[in-house]
C-alpha cells in the first residue's frame, strides 16, 4: 500500500466510524465540536501542504 492508498484508507475509517456513531435521530455520541475541529485542522494542513508543493 503506497502512502495515497494509506491516507485514502484512512479517510475511509474516519467517515464510517463517524457515520455509525450517528443516531437514527441525527445525535453525535461523539463531542461533534471536538471531531470538527480536529478535520478542520487536517483539511487545512492539507491546503498548506499542497501549495507548499507548488512553489
Amino acid at each position: 500500500m503506497n502512502n495515497a492508498e494509506a491516507v485514502c484508507s484512512l479517510v475511509e475509517e474516519i467517515r464510517k466510524l463517524i457515520y455509525s456513531n450517528i443516531t437514527p435521530e441525527g445525535q453525535c455520541r461523539f463531542d461533534p465540536v471536538k471531531t470538527r475541529l480536529a478535520l478542520e485542522l487536517v483539511k487545512t494542513e492539507i491546503e498548506k501542504s499542497m501549495h507548499q508543493e507548488a512553489d
